[in-house]
């Protein structure tokens, strides 16, 4: 099949409260779940060229992660990777997901590949797309996060950084992939939107304060504990993340399939939509076992009944 596109993203958003904060989400199709996990600076936009054609078969459910697109930024909150992943399981329970097939990208494949760790009967098949991984970005990416990360974890200098124009910022870093096709300047102002007010930029400094930098070897060992089948699509010309990182990743994971999606950049959903679906149909395709689910975790989430 063909991703259908949708630049609208006119979908309904569905809510549910989790740590406090309203999380808010597509919900459509009928069928097998697919659980959809956007990166940074993203909403479940990023995946608006994939979610029509999957709906056809498969229940798909796309979040604005927690602080992201269309969800409440909470400043109280820690965003150290641990309570990420945490708070993560604790969105799945409070939509009701039970068993269900986890695709992710980019900050969301990060926080996915601790879900699947933590609850990995729940998860059927598993596809990661372009993400740091157990590695990093290259070298000067990971020095601008680490700088960033270093002032905002500064009380004296967080309030000076948090005024920088970071809306303007975020769209200068945009516009490149804006000139791919990834997504046009309506697109782009969705996903940014709320860093206009000094609230967003506020958090987005709270959020780089608990975000880590750095290796992270702990993953290694989570990799080769993901029993499910599993692929890894990457963008072989990612500005941000190499492709020995990916292939380092599909070589640890048990069976993992390689998918190169050659010459296309970071934003692969975007950019090349129906090489991603092709992959994700292929996964699809793969027999599971069945397997009972884990109870859900206790969590200070409620649904909004969909």
């Amino acid at each position: 099949m063909r991703a259908v596109a949708s630049e609208v993203g006119d979908w309904t958003l569905q809510q549910v409260v989790v740590d406090g904060g309203t999380v808010r989400y597509v919900d459509v199709g009928r069928g097998e779940t697919v659980l959809l996990l956007h990166g940074y600076l993203q909403s479940h936009l990023a995946w608006r060229r994939q979610i029509a054609t999957l709906a056809r078969h498969y229940r798909v459910v796309a979040p604005d992660l927690p602080g992201w697109g269309e969800s409440d930024r909470d400043p109280a909150l820690s965003y150290a990777y641990r309570d990420e992943v945490q708070r993560l399981r604790c969105l799945v329970d409070a939509i009701g997901l039970d068993r269900f097939n986890l695709f992710a990208h980019d900050y969301g494949a990060l926080l996915g590949l601790g879900y699947v760790d933590a609850e990995p009967t729940r998860v059927m098949r598993l596809a990661l797309l372009n993400f740091r991984a157990h590695l990093d970005f290259r070298p000067i990416y990971q020095l601008l996060i680490r700088v960033h990360g270093a002032l905002a974890r500064s009380p004296r200098l967080r309030p000076f950084v948090a005024a920088l124009p970071w809306y303007a910022i975020a769209r200068a870093i945009g516009r490149p992939h804006v000139r791919q096709g990834c997504f046009d300047r309506a697109v782009l102002d969705r996903y940014l939107h709320w860093l206009r007010a000094p609230e967003g930029r506020q958090w987005l400094q709270i959020y780089h304060a608990g975000y880590r930098v750095g290796r992270m070897p702990e993953l290694e060992e989570v990799m080769a504990r993901v029993s499910c089948p599993s692929m890894v699509i990457w963008a072989t010309a990612d500005r941000y993340c190499t492709t020995e990182t990916g292939r380092d990743l599909a070589r640890r994971i048990p069976n993992a399939q390689f998918r190169p999606v050659e010459g296309a950049d970071h934003f692969v959903m975007e950019e090349r939509p129906d090489d991603v679906l092709a992959g994700l149909e292929d996964l699809l395709g793969v027999t599971v076992p069945f397997a009972a689910s884990s109870p859900p975790i206790a969590c200070a989430s409620r649904a909004t009944p969909r």
